[in-house]
């Protein structure tokens, strides 16, 4: 099926997402934070992002500028507190936004309309002018 990649801080929660999404068929990556997350997509270049709002070092919302610099490709954004990140224009970006939840069948129909949906096709990049001109 689709190489995800899934970042998370919470070890537990990586596991059971993971062990969900692979037994959809997909191959999960995993990283606890933004650093290893931008390792793994420059390694395996995965076709879905799934990323926590809050990780250790950064954010999610800092990890999703950067991702829009390289090549696009669908992101949802996991969240557990707040709304607080939906004020940031670059949350707007992501594809997705969920509540995270010990039941991952939200995030598994989620991914598979995402792999079936426009990113199908090739997405236009966002050039680095536009990123620059979004407020963080």
């Amino acid at each position: 099926m689709a190489r995800i990649l899934l970042v998370d801080g919470d070890r537990r929660y990586r596991s059971t997402c993971s062990e969900d999404l692979e037994r959809q068929g997909h191959e999960v990556l995993t990283a606890s934070n933004g650093f290893d997350a931008l390792r793994l997509v420059a390694e395996h270049a995965p076709e879905v992002i799934v990323t926590e709002v809050r990780l250790p070092g950064s954010d999610g919302i800092d990890l999703i500028y950067r991702l829009l610099m390289q090549t696009p490709r669908p992101i949802v954004i996991l969240n557990s507190e707040s709304s607080y990140h939906r004020d940031g224009f670059l949350s707007w970006a992501a594809d997705a936004d969920l509540r995270k939840s010990r039941d991952t069948s939200e995030l598994q129909a989620k991914v598979r309309a995402l792999l079936k949906s426009r990113w199908s096709e090739p997405r236009e990049f966002v050039t680095s002018e536009e990123l620059e001109a979004c407020p963080r």
